[in-house]
């Protein structure tokens, strides 16, 4: 007999995908799309926000271009706004579903394509020399 589907414990994290909203002098904010999961209610196609909800949490990970420093960010909802970032410099991004409340092995979805900003005014501020 096979163990019974359980969509909070048993729903796999795909990938998800993110824009670039908002840029400003030391600040990026990244606006992140919840993905669909494979569970409909009431002719509605769920999403994994609405399986897991609070529980459901996204990793950041971002490094100056040309760098090899990653850092890693982890926020609550479907808004990021990364910080203290320094002007004129292009940096990358990447973006993955996480559930600290799940067995390690299954804690993380896969990562979102990566994506950059340009460098040299897109961050406002200091222009490179």
């Amino acid at each position: 007999m096979s163990a019974t589907f359980n969509p909070y414990r048993d729903s796999e994290l795909s990938a998800v995908s993110f824009s670039i909203h908002k840029v400003a002098e030391r600040s990026v904010t990244l606006n992140i799309s919840d993905p669909l999961s494979g569970i409909h209610r009431e002719d509605k196609q769920l999403t994994i926000r609405d399986i897991l909800k609070k529980d459901l949490k996204y990793k950041v990970s971002y490094y100056k271009a040309g760098s090899t420093g990653k850092r890693d960010l982890v926020v609550d909802s479907n808004v990021a706004q990364i910080q203290n970032l320094d002007p004129g410099q292009s940096y990358c991004f990447m973006v993955a579903a996480f559930v600290p409340s799940r067995a390690k092995s299954v804690q993380q979805g896969e990562w979102s394509t990566q994506t950059c900003t340009p460098g040299s005014g897109i961050l406002d501020g200091e222009t490179q020399p």
